[in-house]
């Protein structure tokens, strides 16, 4: 009786092993407390740890206890190792282990290993009811019920803080959902201390170069930003671009993101030649040619349209034209864009959400076109660029001379006029 019950002990074991490898795939990504290896490195670990935790259940069975105990150190070596001295997993072999150094009556390594895998235990624990917390803060926000989320989030920062210690990742995760919430109503003075909390502890844990606390240097850049501190805002904001690059490569959608932010910062400080090459790389498109992106209503403005660095080779004008509703808003605003792309001698792709959609080449002539109001996709090729047209070289000068020159011819008719 005495192995049938050791047997389905060990069968158990193993079974929550499993069931454990399956929790850090789940778990491990938001709330451990270093970077988890990759999913199969994790799972070749605990198969090696099952390996051999049979050998040492082997043993057992037959009755060579002594020779079963370095097979269970050698699993928890490796799951120290491979899965961090923390890991769920470890808890099985611990276990085991202290229950054949107890019946050799090495009652203080017992205790000791005991007592490691109930903090495991107890730990995962709190990781469990912080995960329940914030699941049930996000179900209420998107049933918009945002203030009774609240309290959930602070509930499971506390009890990262106190079951966790301060300086975890699981309680870097409550305090940043905690502040986006926070900052989503504008309140700005209790999101921000949240933020700055979740820096540090993540600046420790995982390191300052960490594409994690890049996104976090992004958030307090917003925060700054709505504050009108634009010299900190771009701090923050080329901090998380440096790292970002370094760390995920320059292509990366996180990249073009934080360039993004940084353009349409530049252009709220007025500085429009700064601002262009930063939106350029942001809307940057692989394998596609260099455009001049130009937002809503900069369209209508030839001075937005003038590159102010290395001429494009097309313009791309996204706009949202639905609040013109059905009006002559909308066709007025196609027409100028038309009028920006005889300008430039550039062709124009235009996206216009309820708009009016459509590819126009150099000259101003429509190419593929959607209709006002009309949902579907344009495929077209993209014409070539013109020469540089007399309005780049000269500008509104030309248009100047012109009217002057119009205003004479008129001064001069009425002055020969009896």
């Amino acid at each position: 009786m005495g192995r049938r019950g050791t047997r389905t002990r060990w069968d158990a074991g193993v079974g929550l092993l499993l069931v454990s490898t399956w929790l850090l795939g789940w778990l491990g990504p938001a709330l451990a407390r270093s970077e988890p290896p990759p999913a199969d490195a994790r799972q070749q670990v605990v198969e090696r740890m099952i390996g051999l935790m049979r050998q040492a259940q082997a043993l057992q069975a037959e009755g060579k206890e002594a020779e079963a105990i370095p097979f269970l150190e050698q699993a928890v070596a490796l799951g120290e190792q491979g899965l961090g001295p923390e890991a769920w997993p470890l808890t099985i072999p611990l276990e085991r282990l202290s229950d054949l150094y107890r019946a050799h009556g090495d009652r203080a390594r017992a205790a000791l290993l005991s007592h490691r895998a109930l903090a495991i235990r107890t730990r995962q624990q709190v990781l469990d009811e912080m995960l329940s917390l914030m699941q049930q803060a996000r179900a209420l926000q998107t049933e918009g019920k945002d203030t009774k989320a609240i309290p959930l989030l602070e509930r499971a920062v506390a009890l990262g803080e106190q079951g966790l210690a301060p300086e975890t990742l699981p309680t870097a995760l409550a305090l940043e959902t905690l502040a986006l919430l926070y900052r989503t109503h504008d309140d700005l003075a209790r999101g921000e201390p949240l933020y700055q909390r979740a820096l540090a502890i993540r600046e420790n844990a995982q390191g300052p170069e960490h594409p994690d606390v890049a996104s976090t240097l992004t958030s307090l850049a917003d925060i700054a930003l709505a504050r009108e501190e634009f010299g900190r805002a771009e701090a923050l904001f080329q901090r998380a671009l440096l790292i970002q690059e370094h760390a995920l490569g320059p292509q990366h959608t996180t990249v073009a993101t934080t360039l993004y932010s940084l353009g349409t910062l530049s252009q709220r400080q007025g500085d429009y030649g700064r601002a262009e090459p930063l939106l350029r790389r942001a809307l940057a498109l692989k394998d596609a040619p260099p455009f001049l992106p130009l937002i809503c209503y900069e369209i209508i403005f030839p001075d937005e349209a003038v590159p102010k660095a290395e001429r494009p080779d097309w313009l791309l004008n996204v706009t949202n034209d639905g609040w013109f509703g059905n009006s002559s808003g909308p066709y007025q605003h196609f027409q100028q864009a038309r009028v920006r792309a005889i300008e430039q001698g550039l062709p124009l792709v235009r996206a216009a959400n309820t708009g009016i959609s459509a590819v126009v080449d150099p000259f101003g002539r429509i190419l593929k076109e959607l209709p006002l109001g009309a949902e579907g996709v344009i495929d077209s090729g993209l014409p070539q660029r013109l020469e540089p047209t007399l309005y780049l070289r000269g500008g509104d000068v030309l248009v100047k001379i012109l009217f002057g020159f119009g205003f004479l011819v008129v001064i001069r008719r009425r002055l020969r006029s009896p």
